[in-house]
């Protein structure tokens, strides 16, 4: 996931209207779904592990699980 994450941000880099836009999907990529989700193959996320990055945050900081969630996908 975090090597296809890397590709994904390089060619969406093209697309993002700030560098400030980009930081941020790095940095909540990094933050919140590396630490579950860096590891596994892209064809092995499932959704149990999605809910696992997102559900900790979903109350608390429910814009940015939202976005998270948009990235992941």
């Amino acid at each position: 996931f975090k090597e296809a994450t890397a590709a994904v941000l390089r060619q969406k880099g093209l697309e993002f209207r700030s560098a400030k836009h980009s930081a941020q999907w790095a940095t909540t990529l990094e933050q919140y779904a590396f630490p579950i989700l860096g590891s596994i193959p892209v064809d092995e996320v499932a959704l149990r592990h999605v809910v696992k990055v997102l559900e900790p945050m979903w109350i608390t900081k429910t814009e940015t699980a939202k976005r998270l969630r948009g990235r992941i996908e």
